[in-house]
């Protein structure tokens, strides 16, 4: 095959779509893949110097591994939902030889994954759309590397491997493991790290992280994606920001405004949803995506980064809680212990 771009492009079928079609050769070719160290054989088509295969056919293979997925089509959507975790039927006419291709149609399509809709890039030949392998990975909860030595693409099902190319080695302590084990999320797990090991490089203890303040920081994730409560204006028409909370829950809603006139509707929230009975103090940002890159934009808002760092009134925060998606993160600080205790305590 070409070169490791290349290789780490492989692709995975789905159903139709359409638009932007080519006429070329495309040639079915075999590209060495394996899956945990065993080789596996699955053809493939090469398309623009990047291996294509289907996805039905990767569902196949990694039926009986700790990555399974399901493959099947949501009539109500008129769309094909990927759903992990969940048992693979094989059929019969996955893993079958490929024949040669003369056009492709080149799209982006929209998926339901997980319950969520997605667009991705896809190629359509003979009746069926193709998705570039390292998009897919992004989605389904595989590892993927590419071994230049051995010119192989490799997948990865066990826990550690699955974190390849996800999330940065130096993050995945025994502390990042044991947040996944109580529920966390990758992108949860790694704000976590990222947060406390910051504050290391500056010479301040790390946070504890709570669970009744991750119970707030994930209520605000979901209010904000869902209701969009900083869209809101106060009763003086002046907008709300990102500390905005909707009245869809069992909180009082409040439209945070920046000259901060509604404060304490945000630090309450950690007594009306938990147990917590300090006040909750809160930064929040939007668009970022990764955990890297919301804490890069904090780091770079000096004053979100006062709060981080604990610097000029906030050098008695404690503990954490944090919630992120694809397009928001909250992280909450208290200075008072959790009567519902932690997932992560700094006995130090």
């Amino acid at each position: 095959m070409k070169k490791t771009s290349a290789m780490l492009s492989l692709t995975l079928v789905l159903l139709l779509s359409s638009v932007v079609g080519a006429k070329a050769k495309y040639p079915k070719t075999s590209q060495e893949i394996s899956i945990d160290g065993n080789m596996v054989k699955m053809e493939s088509y090469l398309i623009n110097d990047k291996n294509h295969v289907k996805v039905r056919d990767l569902a196949a293979l990694l039926k009986d591994t700790e990555s399974s997925f399901n493959v099947t089509y949501n009539e109500a959507k008129n769309k094909v939902s990927l759903t992990n975790h969940q048992a693979y039927q094989k059929l019969s006419t996955d893993l079958q030889p490929l024949k040669d291709a003369n056009y492709a149609c080149f799209n982006h399509s929209s998926f339901e994954i997980d319950g969520k809709d997605q667009s991705v890039s896809t190629v359509l030949i003979n009746g069926n759309n193709y998705v570039q392998l390292r998009d897919l990975s992004t989605y389904i909860d595989f590892g993927l590397d590419y071994n230049e030595k051995t010119k192989t693409v490799e997948i990865f099902t066990s826990r550690e491997g699955k974190l390849k190319g996800k999330v940065d080695k130096k993050y995945l302590t025994a502390r990042f493991y044991s947040l996944i084990d109580q529920g966390f999320t990758l992108r949860e797990a790694e704000l976590v790290e990222r947060v406390n090991e910051y504050r290391r490089q500056i010479g301040k203890p790390e946070f504890s992280v709570s669970k009744s303040l991750t119970e707030v920081a994930r209520a605000h994730v979901k209010d904000s994606e869902t209701y969009k409560p900083y869209e809101a204006k106060d009763r003086r028409g002046i907008k709300g920001n990102l500390h905005s909370w909707s009245a869809n829950g069992n909180w009082s809603p409040v439209v945070y405004t920046p000259d901060h006139t509604f404060a304490s509707g945000m630090w309450d929230k950690p007594r009306e949803i938990t147990s917590y009975q300090g006040d909750g103090f809160e930064i929040s940002a939007m668009g970022y995506g990764s955990p890297e890159k919301f804490l890069e934009g904090w780091k770079s808002s000096p004053s979100h980064n006062k709060v981080i760092v604990g610097d000029k009134g906030w050098d008695d925060l404690k503990v954490m809680g944090v919630g992120i998606d694809d397009n928001f993160s909250h992280i909450w600080f208290g200075k008072d212990e959790d009567p519902a205790g932690y997932y992560w305590k700094n006995e130090n």
